[in-house]
C-alpha cells in the first residue's frame, strides 16, 4: 500500500478536467477498507478509564496557540495545555468584560452628570420665570408713572 492516493489519470485521460477529477483512492484500500482504522491508543473506548485518559490528555500535552484568542503574540504564541489554555482565554475574556463595564459606568456617571448640568442651565423654571415678569411688569408701570408725571410738568412749564 503506497499511499491513500493514486496520481493516475481517469477513464476520460483528460487534463483539462482539472485535478479533482483525477483523485483517485488507492487500490489496496478500496480492496480492504478496514485499513483506514488503526489504533495505536492502549485505551479503549469502551474502557470506564477513557475519560480520566481524555482529559489527563488535554491537562499534561503542551502546544502553541495562535493569538486569536487574546493571548500571546504571533512571535510569542502562548505554550501550554488545551485545558490551561481554555482557562487562560476565560480570564482574559473575564477581565476585559470587567474592564469594559467599569469604563461604561464611568462614561454613564459623566454623562448624567453633564445631563445634570444642562438641565439645570437649559431648563425653564416657571415660577422664576413668572418672577422676573411680575418684577417687569412693575418696573415698566412706574417707569409709565414717571414719564407721565414728567409730561405734566413740562406741560405746565410750557403753559407758564
Amino acid at each position: 500500500m503506497g499511499g491513500l492516493f493514486s496520481d493516475r489519470l481517469t477513464g476520460s485521460g483528460s487534463q483539462v478536467t482539472g485535478l479533482a477529477a483525477r483523485i483517485d483512492v488507492n487500490g489496496a484500500l478500496k480492496a480492504d477498507p478496514s485499513a483506514l482504522v488503526k489504533i495505536t491508543a492502549t485505551t479503549l473506548e469502551s474502557d470506564e478509564t477513557r475519560p480520566s485518559f481524555l482529559v489527563a490528555a488535554l491537562q499534561n500535552t503542551g502546544r502553541f496557540f495562535k493569538p486569536a484568542g487574546g493571548l500571546g503574540t504571533v512571535t510569542n504564541p502562548f505554550q501550554g495545555s488545551v485545558l490551561s489554555y481554555a482557562r487562560s482565554v476565560i480570564v482574559t475574556q473575564t477581565n476585559d468584560a470587567a474592564t469594559a463595564q467599569q469604563i461604561a459606568e464611568g462614561q454613564e456617571a459623566v454623562v448624567t452628570q453633564l445631563q445634570a448640568r444642562f438641565d439645570s442651565v437649559a431648563a425653564v423654571n416657571i415660577d422664576e420665570e413668572m418672577t422676573l415678569l411680575i418684577q417687569l411688569q412693575t418696573a415698566y408701570g412706574a417707569n409709565a408713572r414717571v414719564m407721565s408725571a414728567v409730561r405734566e410738568m413740562l406741560d405746565m412749564l410750557r403753559q407758564m
